[in-house]
């Protein structure tokens, strides 16, 4: 009967552990990933240039700031992000920069893809 006893006083806290632990699995983290490709106008494969991605808050006083670079195959990946609305840059030396407003949901996986265009402004053998 002593086995029996115990038995009846630990079960309470097995279920108090299992609704704490079901309670963690389906919180929410407060962070996002945004990943995707950047393309080149006119540019073969191969030859494009690294491209900076930067994510910076939207609104004011936002001190949050994320920054990537392109890889080779012109992807890219800025994880963890802090749900929230942010604003979107995307520059590469002699391309027109890309900007945008964007808002990123917790435990969101975006994509965004872009192509930027020659920026014939500072063309060679063009004077602005």
């Amino acid at each position: 009967m002593n086995g029996a006893n115990a038995k009846r006083r630990s079960s309470p806290w097995i279920g108090i552990a299992a609704v704490l632990l079901a309670g963690a699995a389906f919180s929410q983290s407060g962070r996002g990933t945004l990943s995707g490709y950047v393309a080149f106008e006119d540019t073969a494969a191969g030859a494009a240039p690294r491209a900076r991605v930067v994510l910076y808050g939207a609104l004011p006083g936002a001190r949050l700031h994320y920054a990537a670079r392109t890889d080779a195959a012109g992807l890219y990946r800025v994880a963890p992000v802090a749900m929230g609305e942010y604003h979107l840059r995307i520059e590469a030396p002699g391309f027109r920069t890309y900007e945008t407003t964007l808002y990123l949901p917790s435990d969101f996986q975006a994509a965004w893809a872009v192509m930027l265009e020659k920026d014939s402004a500072h063309a060679q053998g063009h004077s602005p």
